[in-house]
């Protein structure tokens, strides 16, 4: 009997993962999927969270089968709660360089 080989997640795959689990654990995983325009038909409204990642996962992945590293990091980045955060860190940064208290 031949074994069965199992693939293991590439690390595009595993750092999905962890921006998913970030996303749930953070309660912002319907707001961030309604920013990227996640199609809610893909899941049932039953869907358990291994089917929801793997949706999410298709959303991400590309022709080639492989999934965009580069994507998740772009809406990331102007998702609003992430967006306003790096603002205010930047913002707080120029202060900090210019001597100002904040």
């Amino acid at each position: 009997m031949a074994k069965r080989k199992i693939k293991s997640p590439t690390d595009n795959e595993s750092l999905l993962l962890t921006l998913f689990l970030d996303l749930v654990d953070g309660e912002d995983l319907a707001e961030f999927l309604d920013h990227i325009g996640f199609d809610w038909t893909e899941v049932p409204p039953t869907a358990d969270a291994p089917a929801l990642f793997q949706a999410f996962k298709r959303h991400y992945t590309g022709p080639d089968g492989d999934v965009n590293a580069d994507r998740p990091g772009e809406d990331l980045v102007t998702f609003p709660p992430i967006a306003s955060a790096i603002i205010k860190a930047d913002l707080q940064a120029r202060h900090a360089a210019d001597g100002e208290k904040v």
